[in-house]
């Protein structure tokens, strides 16, 4: 099998990229809340079906 990649050096286009990056990473929720809203209940769900 044969890897690779692409190489972009156009600096407006890394630009505009990185600046998609500081806007999705601006909006993300704190991962401790999404651990305490979607993870912790599942963790706790499995963890009760084990014990009966």
């Amino acid at each position: 099998m044969i890897g690779g990649a692409y190489r972009y050096d156009d600096a407006q286009l890394i630009n505009a990229c990185r600046a998609d990056f500081d806007e999705l990473y601006e909006a993300a929720e704190d991962f401790s809340a999404f651990h305490d809203r979607v993870t912790g209940p599942l963790l706790r769900s499995r963890c009760a079906e084990a014990s009966t």
